[in-house]
């Protein structure tokens, strides 16, 4: 084969093979997903406060004189099954502030059956 021939061959793919690799780093960054908004809350933050970072709860409900707010919060990229994106989270009030949250599949199954998911 003639080495005109080559180079140029090899010089017409560089631009393809450019716009590949940023195809699949542009992939691999999109779906590396960020932490969950669940990660913005804190203990001690009142309801107004929680509600401004998470939005509206799916349901709430009353227990033992704590007052739950549970969520429907995107898992990341690598927790993901196919057709399970999301998980249930909870966020546990007493006297008007956080005083716990978390996966609700944490809560041991007698609290977590009150509670509305």
């Amino acid at each position: 084969m003639d080495n005109t021939l080559l180079k140029k061959t090899t010089m017409g793919m560089r631009p393809a093979l450019t716009l590949l690799f940023a195809c699949f780093a542009f992939l691999l960054v999109g779906c590396s997903g960020g932490p969950s908004r669940i990660e913005g809350i804190a203990e001690g933050m009142t309801k107004k406060e929680v509600v401004a970072v998470l939005g509206e709860p799916r349901y709430t409900s009353q227990v033992s004189g704590s007052e739950y707010l549970t969520y429907k919060v995107w898992r990341s990229f690598w927790r993901r099954a196919p057709g399970n994106y999301t998980d249930i989270h909870y966020v546990q009030f007493t006297n008007g502030r956080v005083v716990q949250y978390g996966d609700i599949r944490t809560l041991p199954d007698s609290m977590r059956s009150k509670i509305k998911e």
